[in-house]
């Protein structure tokens, strides 16, 4: 607001306050007419009562309502504060802050408002993320499958294997786009703030070993081996969850793998509070400057054409392991392996 309009405000309400006062002191001086008419005369002791009471009730009024105006004026400038953050959040400005005295403690709803804000940020960022990973992630496969689908109907000379060649690489860009699009609603799934996981009690060490079953013709085509040290533990969660979680590890270690033989070994351990299950691998690794962003949406350690993917998987992964109130640590180095620990709260356990 600009300056004259608050000097406006101000001798408006000085003017009430002073308008009020008169009107006191009016008031009290045709009251003691009327006394006066009725009873002829006053003595000066009645006339010295009579100004004194004139005198409290008009200081008591006019600091009642400059008490009132004052209070009237901050909440006002508090309200109207108040409306412009509140357009500004409705505008999509989520960086706007409400304060209302930066020398006092904010008040409990202050401190709520606030705080839906950031939410509401993180959540906007997050969907722009979303969006353009996606976007960006679709657009390759597309240009693949049109540039080939292209080569197709133009080149009539194309050979038999030249043919089936492309014909296999449409389809590979296919099964991808399938992968993105089913890995793309699982994850807008789990992070649906309604979302209820549905408990069930199942054998964590069975369920690996299946995983490891679906898993074993990716295995077999890389020659790869998985060594197990399980338990046989009964727990309450979701299966078809934390086997998406397995099953993710496992491909994993097999897209990332190095030029030596696939060992994969698979452990379950406990300690005071926690199940902690192990994915240990003898692959390529992780640069230590690339750890903190693995389970990022669509981050990818390697783009090379052998390796790639998504970029969801891990961030599927460890969303599972969140929504079991669990945790997940990776530990790895370049040329010697990862080893995933998935810590599970031993309140699962049947």
């Amino acid at each position: 607001m600009s300056k004259k309009y608050w000097i406006k405000k101000i001798l408006k309400y000085f003017g009430i306050v002073a308008g009020s006062f008169v009107a006191v002191l009016l008031v009290m001086v045709i009251f003691l007419g009327i006394y006066v008419g009725i009873k002829g005369d006053i003595n000066e002791s009645e006339e010295t009562d009579f100004v004194g009471t004139i005198t409290f009730i008009a200081s008591f009024v006019v600091v009642a309502l400059t008490a009132f105006l004052i209070t009237y004026i901050v909440e006002t400038r508090r309200q109207k504060k108040f409306d412009v953050f509140l357009n500004e959040i409705a505008k999509g400005n989520f960086d706007a802050e409400f304060k209302v005295n930066k020398r006092r403690a904010q008040p409990e709803e202050v401190v709520a408002i606030n705080k839906l804000v950031k939410e509401l940020k993180n959540n906007q960022m997050l969907k722009s993320d979303f969006i353009y990973g996606y976007s960006h992630e679709m657009k390759t496969p597309l240009a693949s499958i049109k540039g080939y689908v292209d080569l197709l109907l133009e080149d009539k000379d194309l050979s038999e294997e030249e043919k089936e060649q492309y014909l296999n690489i449409i389809k590979n860009e296919t099964v991808r786009l399938s992968d993105l699009s089913n890995e793309t609603m699982l994850i807008s799934k789990l992070n649906d703030a309604e979302y209820v996981m549905e408990k069930q009690p199942f054998y964590i060490d069975s369920t690996i070993e299946e995983c490891v079953l679906l898993m074993d013709k990716q295995l077999k085509k890389v020659e790869g081996k998985v060594e197990f040290n399980l338990k046989h533990i009964s727990y309450n969660g979701s299966k078809s969850l934390l086997k998406e979680v397995f099953i993710n590890l496992i491909s994993n270690s097999i897209k990332y793998r190095s030029e030596r033989n696939l060992i994969i070994n698979i452990d379950i351990e406990e300690d005071d509070n926690n199940l902690i299950i192990y994915f240990k691998d003898n692959g390529k690794g992780i640069a230590e400057e690339n750890l903190k962003y693995i389970f990022n949406k669509f981050y990818q350690v390697d783009k090379t054409k052998h390796t790639k993917g998504i970029g969801l998987g891990l961030s599927i992964v460890h969303r599972i392991v969140e929504i079991h109130e669990g945790e997940i640590e990776v530990f790895s180095k370049l040329d010697e392996g990862t080893t995933f620990k998935i810590y599970l709260p031993k309140s699962g356990l049947e």
